[in-house]
């Protein structure tokens, strides 16, 4: 997956300076509890997250706004042709905004707006991820339909027999 090793996360983390940063912990914490096999990096110099065999994340902090966290949840950088269709969960809440259907918004100004919506928001990251991963799976193949008897051609030689 792209972006910087966790390893980076640390480094990243032991630098930022952003006013939330308290609130920047919390929700990373809730993100990682509720799916520990998502994995952390830094991409768009930022906390993201993908799952683990995943060409690209699916859900970043954006650190940009000093007086909010917003994390987005996405389907990657590029809009894809889902875009413009229903949104790709199923989910409302007063601090989630769609800008596009593969795409959420979660925004937050404090600790005490972070701890209203862990419930919800946990469920919300839930779906998000068990929908990302059904959009990754492979497509089941359809099995065959059973083949029709046909009578033997009989200008086809007769089948060799075993002795």
């Amino acid at each position: 997956m792209p972006g910087q090793p966790a390893a980076d996360v640390a480094a990243f983390l032991a630098t930022c300076r952003h006013p939330l940063r308290a609130e920047l912990d919390a929700l990373r914490a809730i993100v990682a509890k509720a799916d520990p096999r998502l994995v952390e990096a830094i991409k768009w110099n930022a906390p993201s997250w993908g799952l683990p065999d995943a060409a690209d994340h699916c859900m970043t902090i954006n650190l940009g706004n000093k007086a909010t966290l917003r994390l987005v949840l996405h389907r990657g950088a590029q809009k894809g042709a889902e875009a413009d269709a229903a949104p790709f969960v199923d989910f409302d809440a007063t601090w989630l905004h769609w800008p596009a259907a593969d795409r959420a918004v979660a925004t937050f100004a404090s600790m005490a707006e972070l701890d209203a919506a862990r419930p919800a928001l946990v469920q919300l990251l839930k779906l998000w991820t068990a929908a990302m991963r059904a959009a990754a799976a492979p497509p089941v193949a359809k099995a065959s339909p059973p083949r029709a008897a046909t009578p033997a051609d009989p200008a086809a030689p007769a089948p060799r027999r075993k002795r």
